[in-house]
């Protein structure tokens, strides 16, 4: 895992590169969406993450993440802030919405031991 030099990064907080399977459940104005979708984590800080997929998302989508790290899950609740095509894939930058803490130290606290 590698920190991403800060000179090159607008956001105001470290980002990790880390790799591993998220899955995600899209919340709209009427239901939650049952559908599972699998992304790729590409990078994550204390304040939000970014993700491959191959799912259509819109800025201001609220969803429901699961990251399962070594020994640990994580359940996130984020709204997406920006969204990149890449080929036939996005990569959807997400920030984390009423995460305490607690929780923002346990998940970094898993990354950190996991490199």
């Amino acid at each position: 895992m590698e920190a991403i030099p800060k000179e090159t990064d607008r956001r105001r907080a470290e980002r990790l590169a880390r790799t591993c399977v998220i899955q995600s459940s899209k919340h709209n104005s009427e239901s939650i969406s049952l559908e599972k979708i699998t992304g790729v984590l590409r990078d994550i800080s204390g304040n939000g993450l970014s993700f491959l997929c191959d799912t259509e998302y819109l800025v201001g989508d609220m969803l429901d993440l699961q990251i399962d790290l070594p020994g640990s899950r994580h359940h996130l609740f984020v709204q997406v802030a920006r969204v990149e095509i890449l080929g036939d894939s996005k990569i959807v930058g997400v920030y984390f919405i009423n995460m305490s803490s607690d929780h923002e130290k346990a998940l970094m606290e898993s990354l950190f031991s996991h490199r």
